[in-house]
């Protein structure tokens, strides 16, 4: 009995560790997209002012709607991987804590 609860206890605590680890590399991934998606919303601001700054022939701000768009279909990607990352970081810790619980259930 005694090596069945010391099974399931080291699976739990494998499983515990593996999503605490998950979810640091995780939270790391999330500040780095945010700090790009930042840049990239001011860089995106930046260019918006200055075209309305300045006199830019209607050629030219043609030309330049399709960067723009990419820039602005860049930035609504980033923003939804985001949110997935946030509901997966939701998850872990959801996981985290039934792992913790069972733990300390085995250990009484």
């Amino acid at each position: 009995m005694q090596d069945t609860n010391q099974n399931q206890l080291d699976r739990f605590h494998s499983k515990f560790e593996y999503s605490k680890y998950t979810h640091a590399c995780l939270k790391d991934k999330l500040r780095r997209t945010r700090e790009k998606l930042d840049e990239a919303e001011d860089d995106l601001k930046t260019f918006n002012t200055a075209l309305l700054d300045i006199d830019v022939p209607v050629f030219y701000t043609e030309k330049l709607s399709t960067p723009v768009k990419y820039l602005e279909m860049w930035i609504q990607d980033h923003k939804n991987e985001c949110s997935a990352m946030k509901e997966r970081l939701q998850e872990l810790d959801s996981d985290m804590c039934f792992y913790a619980d069972k733990i300390n259930l085995i250990n009484g």
